[in-house]
């Protein structure tokens, strides 16, 4: 949580909106619970985490309005298509099966 919010991301591995690469957005929890007519100002970043070399990490930043009406905001392509790269076991990004995302 952040402040009195809770968060979450969500991920689509396969890609979101016929697009094939993977997809990430932050959504806020109980966005529809909260008092009528809020909006939380957010910067924030995403991160997918090249385990042996971080300076490869693929990180976009975004400022983004939360509401309840507009309550996730992401990437439809995090890796801009670089999802081959991703994928490569030699890459980085997948290490022991696990790929880490970020988000700050």
């Amino acid at each position: 949580s952040v402040g009195k919010y809770r968060w979450h991301l969500v991920i689509y591995p396969q890609g979101h909106h016929d697009v094939e690469d993977i997809s990430v957005y932050l959504s806020i929890n109980d966005a529809g619970s909260s008092k009528p007519g809020w909006n939380l100002p957010t910067d924030f970043w995403i991160m997918l985490v090249n385990q042996n070399d971080p300076s490869k990490s693929i990180k976009k930043s975004c400022h983004h309005e939360f509401s309840a009406t507009a309550y996730d905001q992401g990437f439809n392509q995090l890796t801009d298509r670089r999802s081959r790269e991703v994928q490569n076991p030699n890459s980085g990004f997948i290490e022991k099966d696990t790929l880490i995302i970020k988000c700050g």
